[in-house]
């Protein structure tokens, strides 16, 4: 059995700390739209058809188009040759598409791997199945920037026409024996260390600029927790990704790419998963933090922005009612019997409940989260996240319309007081209109909080903006063109100013990255609403050089 993949350890050579960002979001990338998913190969050892007949359709009915294939050389996972046959056959059976993700944590860059890269190419993308972009069938990587030319090589002994599109870093993506490149920084991060946040699009940027019109596949992701203990080394860190999913999503909407990877399907060892848990795959001591803990809720959310990022929309539109929700199994402060420490970047998680409503007319979400009295929250059609503080115990969660609770029911597990091991994945579910009416009882008093919310919704474009709670400053916002990594930075910290950034959400404050002494300036020509964002923003170390520079 294959115990790890190393995705993570790598993502030091793309931190979103200090990456130039000279081209802006609203310069998007034309052409049709294709959404695919990363698919962990290296687990998958012992599947069936079946389990790829569950995993495709699921993936379907999202409205992905394809799977990356991620694999080791063969040496490494001897099962690879069979699978890949397995895999690509049963997508033609099933309408769906496959293309291979060339992991360079275990292939050579030297050359020497040139033969099996052709080898399996020259099979596969001539596959009825293969995944085509701009005629070509695609191809791609985890890391391998030293590879480089050698893909001119492996090109020219392919009879199939390559789009080669590298997980490469934006300094090396000017190569000319690649067709394009994809991101593999789908969390905030500096320097693959853990950062209180928000996910802002400053790399996507770099690529972008780096690229000049080569092709771009972004990423995305829900989440980030990885506890394992090996013999040699620990890998054991949480990247802040409480409301990263929803956050992501409207990004990619803004940018709008001609590909987009989910990162992934099925990697449970870092808890990015949005694929089922299913009985096909191998344990590679993951199990201990991602079983029992479903995030097949994150597909329904999923689909309707995978919809609209195909149809072009500038957000989603809902037509069936749900409420997903998610959260982590206990408080972040506990202290559990664990003889592996707690994962760094612990103390960036924020002990809330996350709730995503999913609605086609505004209603009152109510919210009660263990002892902690319930919430009710205002939210407008379309999808709305919204968080309330977490507390010990049972939570339950309404959608109440007319004096109607359409929706109603409690979350998969209970927040627990106690723990045996460290574990910061989140429990993801969802609920259903029940089809009858519940009528609540008598009022009582009850606390409004507001809205935790991304751009307003397609379907309710004149939905009423949150409101300050007493003692809640700015946590959440945007802004238009040239403002929206700044006020995407800026409002998470407190610092919204009104006329040129919308606040989204108010709260408790987040704590931003500390100053560096620096101030920052307009660069020359731009306008006076840049001045306090750029002084702020680059005091705290994120300083975009599309609209600041250093004084």
């Amino acid at each position: 059995m294959h115990l790890l993949r190393l995705a993570a350890v790598f993502l030091c050579a793309y931190g979103t700390s200090a990456l130039p960002t000279k081209q802006t979001l609203a310069e998007r990338q034309s052409g049709s739209k294709i959404a695919t998913s990363h698919f962990m190969l290296g687990i998958a050892g012992g599947y069936s058809a079946s389990n790829w007949q569950e995993d495709i359709n699921a993936a379907k009915d999202m409205g992905i188009d394809a799977f990356a294939l991620n694999i080791a050389k063969a040496s490494v996972d001897a099962f690879t040759p069979n699978q890949l046959a397995l895999a690509y056959n049963t997508a033609q059976s099933l309408g769906f598409k496959m293309y291979i993700s060339f992991d360079f944590a275990y292939y050579a860059t030297d050359g020497s791997a040139v033969a099996e890269i052709v080898s399996y190419l020259q099979t596969y993308a001539a596959h009825p199945a293969a995944l085509k972009h701009n005629g070509k069938s695609v191809v791609t990587t985890f890391i391998g920037d030293n590879f480089g030319s050698n893909w001119n090589s492996v090109r020219s002994q392919v009879s199939t026409p390559l789009e080669i599109i590298p997980n490469w870093q934006p300094n090396n993506v000017g190569n000319s024996a690649i067709d394009g490149a994809f991101s593999w920084v789908a969390w905030p991060n500096s320097n693959n260390n853990p950062v209180p946040g928000p996910m802002t699009t400053a790399t996507d940027n770099a690529y972008l600029s780096a690229l000049a019109g080569k092709t771009y596949m972004a990423p995305v992701s829900p989440w980030f927790f990885t506890h394992f203990d090996f013999s040699s080394w620990q890998k054991n860190w949480i990247f802040a990704s409480d409301d990263l999913y929803v956050t992501r999503w409207n990004q990619i909407l803004s940018l709008a790419p001609p590909l987009i990877q989910i990162v992934t399907w099925n990697d449970f060892g870092e808890s990015s998963y949005i694929g089922p848990y299913n009985s096909g795959h191998s344990d590679d001591g993951s199990s201990q933090w991602a079983n029992g803990f479903p995030h097949d809720a994150w597909r329904t959310l999923g689909k309707p922005f995978v919809t609209a990022y195909k149809t072009g929309a500038s957000s989603p539109t809902v037509t069936d009612e749900k409420i997903v929700y998610w959260y982590r199994p206990h408080p972040k402060g506990l202290t559990c019997s664990d003889p592996l420490a707690k994962p760094n970047g612990w103390d960036y998680a924020q002990d809330k409940i996350f709730i995503a409503t999913m609605l086609t007319s505004p209603a009152q979400l109510v919210v009660q989260s263990g002892s902690n009295g319930p919430i009710t929250i205002n939210v407008g059609a379309g999808i709305v996240l919204s968080s309330v503080d977490m507390a010990v115990g049972t939570q339950s969660f309404k959608i109440r319309r007319n004096n109607c609770d359409v929706i109603s029911g409690n979350g998969g597990i209970p927040v627990a007081g106690s723990c045996q091991r460290y574990n910061f994945n989140a429990y993801v579910g969802e609920l259903s209109p029940s089809g009858t009416c519940n009528t609540p009882p008598p009022p009582t008093t009850t606390t409004t909080t507001t809205t935790h919310a991304p751009p307003p919704p397609t379907t309710t474009p004149s939905s009423p903006s949150p409101t300050p709670t007493q003692g809640g400053v700015c946590n959440h916002g945007q802004g238009e063109g040239n403002f929206a990594g700044l006020c995407d930075f800026s409002c998470y910290f407190g610092y919204c100013p009104a006329g040129v950034c919308t606040c989204t959400s108010y709260g408790a404050p987040n704590q931003p990255p500390p100053s560096n002494g620096q101030n920052g300036v307009p660069l020359p020509g731009l306008g006076d609403g840049y001045a306090g964002l750029c002084s702020f923003a680059c005091n705290h170390g994120y300083c975009p050089s599309t609209a600041c520079q250093y004084a």
